[in-house]
């Protein structure tokens, strides 16, 4: 099924998913795109999106979408950290630590917590 035939971003997002589990991230990407153009204001699917980013090693493009997932949802610690570890990637490191500073919880026990997942 291409990503054409989806006109709800919840199932655009769910067929990308499946993909994104089963090592398609390119496949991902392209669902989570149409999500994305679905409802551009969905922090979520940004954040998916540049978690398949991550996987095909396009760092910049995961940036970007790190970038745009956190300026929706400032609280979500998992995007905070995939931006900074995208930005070591990139070798901006004072930008990574920058990241990291801006978290609204301290990101000491927002690794705790995700460890803990």
């Amino acid at each position: 099924m291409g990503d054409s035939s989806f006109s709800d971003p919840d199932l655009a997002k769910a067929a990308a998913n499946e993909k994104y589990k089963a090592g398609d991230y390119k496949a991902a990407v392209e669902l989570y795109s149409k999500a994305i153009e679905l409802a551009p204001e969905n922090a979520t699917y940004l954040a998916n999106r540049s978690a398949a980013y991550t996987m095909l090693r396009n760092h910049a493009l995961a940036v970007r979408d790190c970038r745009a997932s956190l300026a929706l949802d400032p609280a979500q610690l998992k995007v905070r950290l995939r931006l900074a570890k995208a930005l070591v990637f990139l070798a901006e490191l004072s930008a990574a630590v920058d990241a990291l500073k801006e978290s609204p919880e301290p990101v000491d026990s927002a690794v705790v917590k995700l460890r803990s997942e």
